[in-house]
């Protein structure tokens, strides 16, 4: 695309490209640089871009200036339509870097291709790097290690996006509350999940143990409850047998 293409001043455009962003950002800048104007709908089904809300946060860490409001989707449903607004700012406080792919690699050369939240073991294509507190409320760390970003598949990563996103501190913005919190440590110790009293466990079953699974769910069909309960009665029989021994 040239700058001729899109709706907005070459100079707008040059100073939005030379902005420090994710790849998931930088698509969706080119997307809405040509249109102006595009909704979660397009962002999915016409450009499959996944998870639109997070390539539009991106943007918005990177220092683009967009608006938001509600429109009806293909369905009827309300969904979210994003503009750009052409506003070039020379004090962009701490923008969001790309996290380096070097980090990655290191992660899983320490821990293995392994989600830190359900523990399943995926290709590391598919995993992503996340800062264990959210960047709009912690920003980027001063480095990059175990203890400041985590591996998470994509379905816990989403998970903990929608979570953050709802949580009373997404507005409150302190750090401390997130350090507690179990999509912070989901694999060590936490005292709440999103200001909650709530205790969490995420598993896989992969390969072999799906058998394992299968039986669960057998026995839990056979009590005629949910695989939640029948597993929490398991481990809790479990543990009331190891403390009257």
């Amino acid at each position: 695309m040239t700058n001729n293409d899109s709706q907005y001043s070459s100079e707008f455009v040059n100073w939005a490209r030379g902005l420090i962003m994710s790849k998931r950002a930088r698509e969706a800048l080119e997307i809405m640089l040509t249109q102006g104007s595009v909704t979660t709908e397009e962002l999915t089904e016409r450009y499959g871009l996944a998870h639109p809300p997070r390539a539009i946060g991106d943007l918005k860490d990177a220092g683009i200036v967009i608006e938001k409001r509600n429109v009806r989707s293909s369905q009827g449903k309300i969904i979210a339509e994003y503009t750009i607004l052409e506003s070039i700012s020379d004090n962009i406080v701490n923008p969001r870097k790309p996290i380096p792919k070097k980090v990655k690699n290191k992660l899983i050369q320490d821990n293995g291709p392994f989600c830190a939240a359900c523990g399943g073991m995926f290709n590391p294509t598919v995993l992503q790097v996340d800062h264990r507190i959210p960047f709009r409320i912690g920003g980027d760390p001063d480095e990059w290690s175990q203890e400041t970003v985590m591996l998470l598949c994509q379905s816990d990563n989403r998970a903990k996006s929608w979570t953050c996103e709802h949580c009373p501190n997404w507005c409150i913005r302190d750090s401390s509350v997130c350090a507690n919190c179990y999509w912070c440590h989901p694999d060590g110790q936490y005292s709440h999940i999103a200001m909650e009293q709530q205790r969490r466990l995420s598993i896989v079953w992969q390969g072999d143990e799906s058998t394992d699974f299968d039986d669960l769910e057998e026995q839990a069909s056979m009590l005629d409850v949910t695989m939640q309960q029948y597993v929490k009665q398991v481990l809790s029989d479990c543990l009331h047998r190891k403390t009257t021994r």
